[in-house]
């Protein structure tokens, strides 16, 4: 059974998501995560399927968007327009964060004036040989590793916010000149 959903913009930008049982606004948004799978069957189609997760800032998941990317590019594109607005709110403080030299988290990885770091381990920005986000993972490569080694792979999946990071990243190569891989994918 699926749930209705209406989506209201109203002035100065706001906007309301309500469903059959609560009503959500751009400011409840605190986390965005998101992740697409893919599924290959010889005997029938192959799919890709997304999933949203809105959260607030204590945790509670607001709203999950689950759906097929084949047949259900409606719902894909409003997951989208939630995304890019609920950003657009997030953003703004993260870069204030970021450029005072606090530490930026997207779930498991971080972003700092030093580097990027995650699991314990920091890898200064001067290091930083490209950072990619792609179809399902995250790849940063180290200057000086071979072409094959990768310095961090992580799932998007495990990742909060990925447009605001992505544009943190494009902040942190532009006065640090490494190469980024940010088209979105998905």
């Amino acid at each position: 059974m699926g749930m209705d959903m209406v989506l209201g913009v109203c002035a100065y930008h706001d906007l309301s998501l309500a469903t059959r049982s609560k009503v959500i606004l751009w400011s409840d948004i605190r986390y965005i995560r998101h992740s697409v799978s893919a599924s290959y069957n010889p005997n029938t189609s192959s799919s890709v399927f997304y999933t949203y997760v809105f959260r607030s800032r204590d945790g509670e998941t607001l709203l999950t968007l689950n759906f097929d990317g084949t047949w259900q590019w409606h719902k894909r594109r409003i997951a989208e327009m939630i995304e890019q607005a609920a950003s657009a709110m997030l953003y703004p403080p993260a870069l204030e964060g970021y450029q005072q030299g606090k530490d930026c988290q997207f779930g498991d990885l971080t972003l700092s004036l030093w580097g990027v770091s995650y699991g314990g381990k920091l890898l200064p920005w001067h290091e930083v040989k490209s950072f990619a986000i792609g179809f399902q993972t995250i790849h940063v490569k180290r200057l000086g590793d071979s072409r094959l080694k990768l310095w961090l792979q992580v799932p998007l999946k495990r990742v909060n916010n990925v447009e605001v990071m992505r544009k943190l990243i494009a902040v942190a190569a532009s006065t640090h000149h490494f190469k980024t891989y940010l088209a979105k994918i998905w």
